[in-house]
C-alpha cells in the first residue's frame, strides 16, 4: 500500500512540476506542446511515463552503475538522471500521442534532472 501511495504522490507532484516549469519557468528549458485541449490528462500522462522511467529504469541503471557511482561518490547518479531525462523525451516522442517535449540545452536539462531527483528522493522518504 505504501508503494502505491508513493507512486500516486510522485505522479501528481511531477505532473504539477512539469506544468509549472512549462508554463511559468520557460528558462528551465522544458516545453510541452500538444494538440489536446485537456492539459490535465496530458500532464498526468507525462507524470506516469516519468514514474515508469524513474522507478523502473532508474532502479535498473542504478544497480548496473553502482560500482562507478561508489567510485565517484554518487556523482555519477546525476549523469544517470541526465540520461534518463533524454530517454523520457524519446519515449514520449516514440509513443506518438501528439505530445512533443522539447529539452533545450545541457545546463537546463541538468537543472531539470536535479529537480526530478530531489522530488523522487523526497517522495521515497515520505
Amino acid at each position: 500500500m505504501k508503494y502505491l501511495n508513493q507512486s500516486v504522490l510522485y505522479i501528481i507532484i511531477v505532473s504539477i512540476l512539469f506544468y509549472v516549469i512549462s508554463n511559468y519557468l520557460p528558462w528551465l528549458g522544458f516545453q510541452l506542446v500538444s494538440e489536446y485541449s485537456n492539459e490535465v490528462v496530458i500532464y498526468l500522462f507525462v507524470g506516469v511515463v516519468s514514474w515508469f522511467i524513474n522507478f523502473i529504469l532508474k532502479t535498473l541503471f542504478s544497480l548496473l552503475t553502482m560500482p562507478i557511482s561508489v567510485l565517484t561518490f554518487w556523482l555519477f547518479s546525476l549523469f544517470v538522471n541526465f540520461i534518463l531525462l533524454y530517454v523520457f523525451e524519446q519515449v514520449i516522442s516514440y509513443l506518438d500521442v501528439w505530445v512533443l517535449i522539447v529539452l533545450w540545452n545541457v545546463v537546463q536539462v541538468f537543472v531539470l534532472s536535479c529537480l526530478l531527483s530531489i522530488i523522487c528522493f523526497l517522495v521515497k522518504k515520505i
